[in-house]
């Protein structure tokens, strides 16, 4: 049986040769053999190849069919395991922390098998679907975290720093070079906001509702009653948080009112709940609409000069 012989390239200028006495049987048995034979090979690491499919562009190896003799193999350091891919989090995720929309977008980071690809990619790079996929995917999720509808400007702003970051994404044909960037990214957003309204998030499901031809129940036109966000409104109608149930919301809310027709008030503990009680209290006034006097009565905390104020800001 002849040698099996690959290219591992470690690093910009570390390319190492490497001869097996026969082809690895499974993934696991490549990733032994690699780190029993070449030197400074990092604990945890994940391979990529060049495939001959997409122009040669790096992919992940995930069968070791994949792998052919005299394959050119590229490492990447982890630093965590492979099979670790979900990161709980409890804080509700429609809550931001950025309060307007930066003067200069910062690209984030993609993942890794993105930015190899990116970091190899020479002029006349033709970007493959699934690429681009990955990168409109993670542009959105990054847009989504600053604000849910974007203007055309703030979009035309993420496709110009794209560009900018990875000049090998520059469209050739296009007068500025990042126009198919900006349509694209627009058609992904509402692409992604729908996915968030049919999961439950409140802030774009409320202008989710449409007229259908096929419903017997008479709706209003679409774009009546649309509740996007205004200007600085950072969390125009979030999720109420995870692990709260309208039980505990109410006795919280009931607390909230004695406190604030007591004297002297503790004004520390009501800031404390109006903020707990955000959520729930902005759902109620966003979608049921209240008339003054209910709200009056259900929040009189909201009417203090204090909580005017902090809500202006």
């Amino acid at each position: 049986m002849s040698d099996f012989k690959l290219r591992v390239v470690l690093a910009t200028h570390i390319v190492k040769k490497i001869v097996l006495s026969e082809k690895p049987s499974n993934l696991q048995e490549l990733y032994n053999k690699l780190s029993e034979k070449v030197d400074g090979m990092p604990e945890q690491f994940l391979l990529m190849y060049e495939d001959p499919e997409f122009d040669n562009s790096l992919v992940s190896l995930d069968n070791i069919n994949d792998l052919k003799n005299f394959a050119s193999v590229t490492v990447v350091q982890t630093g965590e395991s492979l099979e670790v891919e979900v990161v709980e989090d409890s804080s509700p995720v429609s809550l931001r922390t950025v309060s307007a929309w930066p003067e200069t977008f910062v690209i984030p980071q993609f993942d890794v098998n993105v930015e190899m690809q990116l970091q190899q990619a020479q002029d006349g790079f033709h970007v493959p679907w699934a690429l681009k996929r990955d990168i409109l995917h993670k542009l959105a999720i990054t847009i989504h975290a600053i604000k849910a509808y974007p203007s055309g400007a703030e979009i035309a702003s993420v496709a110009k720093a794209l560009i900018a970051k990875h000049p090998c994404l520059y469209e050739k044909g296009t007068i500025n070079g990042w126009s198919g960037w900006k349509n694209s990214l627009t058609f992904k957003m509402g692409n992604f906001r729908t996915v968030l309204s049919k999961l439950g998030c409140t802030e774009v499901a409320v202008n989710a509702r449409k007229r259908s031809k096929h419903s017997s129940v008479e709706l209003p036109p679409a774009a009546k009653n649309v509740k996007k966000p205004k200007r600085n409104e950072v969390n125009f109608l979030p999720n109420v948080p995870v692990g709260t149930d309208e039980e505990s919301i109410e006795l919280l809310r009931v607390s909230l009112r004695d406190n604030c027709h007591s004297r002297p008030m503790n004004a520390s503990q009501l800031a404390s709940d109006m903020i707990a009680t955000f959520a729930v209290r902005r759902q109620e006034i966003v979608c049921e609409k209240p008339p003054i006097s209910v709200v009056l009565d259900r929040w009189p905390a909201l009417f203090l000069p204090s909580q005017v104020c902090y809500n202006c800001v």
